[in-house]
């Protein structure tokens, strides 16, 4: 760790164009070249000698003087986006010979080759999400370069020159160490110096507290959706219609339908209440029918839920990842045991469990009247709607919400909102085309800046404020986010942000 912090420090220099070591003396300003002729040959012969080097060799040359540094930086920078394109094109070799079916791929003879080459795009895209948002600002070089890139090529030649090559994890050992402690590095060193030069922006680059002057036109998007209450109503009148309609259905239909229609709508309508928590449906001048329209969105879910999640999701915008009291960070429990493929892989089926115990857990509040009441209604429609068509309805509405909330593509979005798939990043926007069932809160980096703001509203402020947006880390299949959450053994339930809080904190 220490050579890794040691290396990295070379980086900074970067940052400051007088930083240059006291061991190695500059040619004066007007003799630059004077004592060293390789530095007067053009830059183009310089880099065509250091491309000899090693990439971990050309950052030590950073040190030499400022016009060795500007064609280091740049060679890194270049470096960087060469192994990228020969990785995919390792990977596109790779895939070509591979059959189509899953079940024939994992017993190719090419199958561990895919699982690496998999793995280094991970942390090609980790690396690329951390720095190129500086570098393309041309705020620093692509510092880890020396320690990174080299190791990403060797293994990469390893790959094409070994025909049975060890398990991914075996291989990819030094290159996850390398890298995430780099990573880690930058993130608690370097970016701090970074920010002062971003005016306007937080360490993720969101927009801070003095962002509605600056675009005074995203306060016109706050206040009540008018369009939310007959998008619920309607969402409710066709579940009651898919009540009526798989009464009569043989069981093993009622189960498809459960899982390819009806576990969709629950998940959208449990969002249509987390809309309805903003008080996006009437205003906050009418919060009160906004807490009666919720119970009236939670009838064909099932569960009783919406009165309590209004009280514990705003203690979740006000106190993000607080210990104790924001109810979404996992339990020491789920971190603990859920930490193996198939452990998370139940963690994940488990979700809505998690979610109504967690509470209890962590951050028990009094029952309120309101939450009686919800309990009292939902349970007499669904001993009413047993009573007038049986028990299959029942069982579409009660699975339909377990789950849609469990193992199924829009549930990506509990993992991609705010599990640290890379360090310092602790919120994350999704903005495919699953936004459209979920009411936009793919958009989570803006919905969180902006609360008030509906979800109907929020690419507008993107739009708006797209130099804020556009380069932060973002989502383009919830799917995937699973899939790499399930099979990435760096990412577990711990891998949350937690806080301690201090002072006073005001609860729901």
């Amino acid at each position: 760790m220490a050579a890794v912090e040691e290396r990295l420090e070379g980086g900074v220099g970067a940052l400051d164009s007088d930083s240059v070591s006291p061991r190695l003396s500059t040619p004066p300003p007007d003799q630059p070249h004077q004592n060293n002729p390789l530095l007067g040959l053009p830059i183009v012969a310089i880099e065509a000698i250091l491309n000899f080097l090693s990439y971990d060799e050309i950052s030590l040359l950073r040190l030499v003087c400022k016009r060795m540094d500007m064609i280091c930086q740049r060679m890194l920078n270049q470096g960087f986006l060469k192994v990228e394109r020969y990785h995919s094109l390792c990977q596109k070799q790779v895939k070509a010979q591979l059959p189509r079916r899953e079940s024939e791929r994992r017993n190719h003879s090419l199958a561990r080759h895919a699982d690496i080459l998999a793995a280094v795009e991970t942390r090609l895209s980790l690396l690329n999400m951390t720095f190129m948002k500086y570098v393309d600002s041309n705020l620093c070089c692509f510092i880890p370069g020396k320690v990174v890139i080299d190791e990403i090529y060797r293994v990469l030649r390893y790959v094409n020159s070994t025909r049975a090559p060890q398990r991914a994890h075996e291989v990819l050992q030094e290159l996850r160490d390398i890298s995430s402690m780099a990573m880690e590095y930058f993130d608690e060193k370097i970016v701090p110096i970074l920010k002062k030069k971003l005016p306007g922006a937080d360490l993720s680059g969101r927009l801070i507290g003095s962002a509605p002057a600056k675009y005074p036109e995203i306060k016109s998007l706050m206040g009540p959706d008018p369009k939310l209450k007959w998008i619920v109503c309607m969402m409710v009148a066709i579940q009651f219609l898919a009540f009526y309609l798989v009464k009569d259905l043989d069981w093993k239909w009622v189960l498809f339908w459960t899982y390819a229609f009806g576990s969709c709508v629950n998940h959208s309508m449990t969002l249509a209440i987390h809309e309805i928590s903003h008080n996006t449906a009437f205003g906050n001048n009418k919060a009160v029918w906004n807490r009666w329209f919720a119970i009236f969105a939670n009838l064909p879910i099932g569960l009783p839920y919406s009165a309590s999640f209004k009280r514990y999701h705003l203690d979740h915008h006000r106190y993000l990842g607080g210990d104790g009291v924001d109810v979404d960070i996992p339990t020491n429990f789920e971190g603990w045991f859920f930490c193996t493929r198939l452990r998370k892989l139940v963690w994940i089926i488990l979700q809505p469990l998690f979610y109504a115990i967690r509470p209890l857990c962590i951050n028990p509040k009094p029952i309120t009247h309101l939450e009686l009441v919800n309990v009292a209604v939902q349970f007499a429609f669904n001993a009413g709607l047993y009573w007038l068509w049986g028990v299959k309805p029942v069982v579409y509405m009660m699975a339909g919400s377990m789950l849609g909330m469990g193992l199924h593509p829009i549930s990506g979005h509990f993992i991609a909102e705010h599990y640290m798939f890379l360090k310092g990043h602790e919120t994350y926007s999704y903005y495919g085309s699953l936004n459209l069932l979920t009411f936009n809160v793919g958009y989570h980096n803006e919905h969180h800046d902006f609360p008030s703001i509906p979800g109907c509203r929020l690419p507008l402020v993107k739009k708006i404020a797209a130099e804020y947006y556009d380069d932060l880390p973002q989502y383009t299949s919830w799917i995937k986010v699973l899939y790499d959450f399930i099979m990435d053994d760096e990412l577990s339930p711990y891998s949350r942000v937690k806080r301690k809080l201090k002072g006073e904190v005001k609860l729901e």
